[in-house]
């Protein structure tokens, strides 16, 4: 199974001070190796969201925002899933 990571799994992954962050990093060790994706869709919110000032969490610059996209993209299990299949045909 592939799971398509939601753009706040995303977010939380990359904001170490987030109430949430200790969980996030435990469901991906346990589910290790992890089959994982993330689309334009996803990608676009986690970057947009970690440049946003958020009140206890680091305020990413579009650099550092897009070296944490690109080294999440490298992780193993990651898969890109581009815009045109259908869903149907991209969670077979």
């Amino acid at each position: 199974m592939t799971y398509l990571l939601d753009v706040n799994v995303l977010v939380i992954l990359h904001q170490s001070r987030h109430i949430d962050f200790s969980m996030v990093q435990h469901w991906f060790a346990v589910r290790s190796p992890l089959s994982f994706a993330t689309c334009p869709i996803t990608q676009t919110g986690m970057i947009r969201v970690l440049m946003h000032q958020v009140p206890g969490l680091d305020q990413f610059r579009v650099d550092e925002a897009r070296e944490a996209l690109r080294k999440l993209s490298v992780r193993p299990g990651h898969k890109f899933w581009r815009d045109d299949p259908q869903y149907l045909d991209a969670t077979n």
